[in-house]
């Protein structure tokens, strides 16, 4: 059965339109088996060490980052951490940062994504793109999937100079749809910027699960709903 469309749909980028072509650990072995060497330990071991590095930064509320941020700079950084439980010099942070990096940027549509964001377009529901990348980043992936010709509003944190979970993007969106909160979905993979951020401005917020590999729900945090992909916003 198809499912009743809001006025205004709100949709994130990465992880729920696009997605990198490897997974988040596969690029982390991969990285690891090159860098073995270097480092002077053995792979399994780097990689458990960036592993839990990784796992200490995204919990710690505390150095979590909020709204557009140097992506690079937060995986250097894990990676140095990584480096200093091993009793490693940082020498060697910059070049394992940047082969990740090398890895992840890129990317392809989520199958069956892009043709929803159609669908929805054609039901003639009011569409906004939220990102919080910065926009040498983000807008060659706009340009190629031609978002524009899809999207009513497009906002980059990075080009806004803040992001969600700030009510402003949220506010402006809004605006721009010419649409009130309870009107509204805002779609997204990452729970406290997408979900929590949407839901203290009254906005119907479902969480994709799958694009976040997995991660569990938050303390604290309840979408509205919950889906696997895209398409399921379609049906009930």
């Amino acid at each position: 059965m198809t499912r009743s469309l809001p006025k205004a749909a709100l949709l994130d980028l990465d992880g729920t339109i696009i997605d990198a072509l490897e997974p988040p650990e596969f690029a982390w072995r991969a990285v690891c088996d090159e860098a073995a060497q270097a480092v002077q330990v053995a792979s399994v071991d780097l990689y458990t060490a960036i592993d839990t590095a990784r796992f200490a930064f995204w919990t710690d509320q505390g150095r979590i980052p909020v709204g557009p941020y140097d992506l690079r700079a937060v995986v250097r950084e894990i990676v140095s951490d990584a480096l200093g439980a091993l009793c490693v010099g940082p020498g060697l942070a910059d070049p394992i940062t940047d082969a990740y990096r090398a890895r992840r940027i890129k990317w392809a549509a989520i199958p069956g994504a892009l043709e929803t964001v159609q669908a929805l377009h054609a039901e003639g529901v009011q569409l906004a793109l939220l990102t919080n990348g910065p926009p040498d980043l983000q807008r060659p992936k706009i340009d190629q999937l031609d978002l524009e010709s899809l999207f009513d509003c497009i906002l980059i944190g990075g080009e806004l100079g803040f992001g969600k979970p700030d009510e402003r993007i949220f506010r402006i969106a809004l605006e721009a749809l010419k649409t009130q909160p309870g009107d509204a979905w805002m779609v997204g993979d990452d729970q406290l910027v997408d979900v929590a951020g949407a839901q203290r401005l009254g906005i119907h917020a479902i969480w994709v699960e799958s694009s976040n590999q997995g991660a569990a729900l938050q303390p604290r945090i309840r979408p509205d709903r919950v889906i696997s992909s895209l398409p399921e916003l379609l049906f009930e």
